[in-house]
């Protein structure tokens, strides 16, 4: 943290000049100088304002299953960060199979692929070109973009901006001076903001309260995410694990994702016993290598076993280790406003007739 705050204070005179060039960006965007093109199905973007993790990924599961709840054929499209697949348009999940490996496809969207069985997951740098494949051989009733907020060559119709319950503009500076990939006024394509983490208990955090509301952020919608454990696996079998007998025993964790903090955070807050923790990079290719120095640090710790995310066992799979590893599942969900809300911004772009669609049961 240091050393970034170091980058940051040396990148500070930067800001303006990269602040400048994305709102210049932004505004040929909007007036159709530069192109963006807009298809056919509505388009659900899912993003941030701040580098890092701010639950992404579980928002995109999310989303999708509740498109899918409401009747509707969800397809999610996903840059692909870190996976070694390099075609315009990669099917990591045709829907009814998982098609890449979490190294070609990316630890991301190997994650949706097996969180989102039925939905099918594509890949690609130029997203406006995947959806538009999408459209044509996937027939999709909404696309789910995945953190697209500043990918601007394709049209949206639905803008959520995540953001961190405990940092939601994180230093207040864009990069190379912060953390914001573009100035405050981004926000206002928005068409709602999600709070995000398990840090702050308040059903408002400080920084978004009524007052900070009205001065920082656009007239938009502001929810607040809750997350549950959904259960505890062994990473060898995939068998689900009793929660009593692991609260009761010392685990060691261990990431590899954009805000290890929050996870450490999470284990701490349901009340697991952690003695020890180590937090890789976001990405992170795991090495047999790291297990033996992570189970030789556990064992030092009196820890009887590992425990780590989903997003960190995709890249697990296929390793042979001899130190148990816990794998903690845990569902996002937001109340019935948010479900009212996406219903009736949705509603207008399905039906042509205005009609309400049937929520499944």
């Amino acid at each position: 943290m240091q050393l970034k705050n170091f980058l940051f204070a040396l990148g500070r005179p930067f800001s303006p000049f990269y602040s400048s060039l994305m709102a210049i960006r932004a505004l040929l965007y909007k007036q159709g100088i530069l192109k963006s093109q807009k298809l056919v199905v509505p388009v659900i973007s899912i993003g941030n304002l701040t580098m890092g993790g701010t639950g992404k990924t579980p928002m995109v599961v999310y989303i999708s299953k509740l498109v899918h709840a409401m009747g509707l054929k969800p397809l999610v499209v996903s840059r692909g960060y870190g996976g070694l697949a390099s075609d315009l348009v990669n099917i990591v999940s045709d829907g009814v199979k998982i098609r890449l490996s979490a190294s070609q496809a990316g630890d991301e969207p190997r994650l949706l692929a097996e969180s989102l069985p039925g939905v099918p997951v594509l890949t690609g740098k130029q997203r406006a070109v995947v959806g538009q494949y999408a459209v044509t051989h996937f027939k999709p009733e909404v696309i789910i973009l995945d953190d697209g907020f500043q990918h601007l060559a394709l049209q949206r119709d639905i803008d959520l901006v995540l953001m961190r319950a405990d940092s939601p503009f994180g230093n207040g500076h864009v990069f190379p001076g912060g953390d914001l990939r573009e100035p405050m006024s981004a926000l206002s394509r928005a068409h709602a903001f999600i709070v995000t983490g398990n840090e702050e208990k308040l059903d408002v955090p400080p920084e978004l309260d009524e007052k900070t509301r009205n001065r920082r952020l656009p007239a938009r919608p502001v929810f607040r995410t809750s997350y549950r454990i959904v259960e505890i696996v062994d990473s060898k079998g995939n068998q689900p694990v009793l929660l009593e007998a692991v609260l009761k025993m010392p685990l060691y964790g261990f990431c590899g994702i954009a805000n290890p903090q929050s996870f450490w955070i999470s284990l701490q807050n349901e009340g697991f016993q952690i003695v020890g923790f180590k937090a890789f990079m976001d990405h992170h290719s795991y090495r047999l290598e790291d297990f033996k120095q992570l189970a030789a640090q556990a064992m030092k710790n009196q820890a009887k076993a590992l425990i780590t995310t989903e997003k960190d066992l995709v890249k697990l799979r296929g390793m042979s280790v001899d130190f148990p590893v816990l794998v903690l599942r845990v569902e996002l969900t937001l109340d019935h406003t948010f479900q009212s809300f996406l219903k009736d911004k949705l509603q207008p772009l399905i039906c042509a007739d205005n009609s309400v669609f049937v929520t499944k049961k």
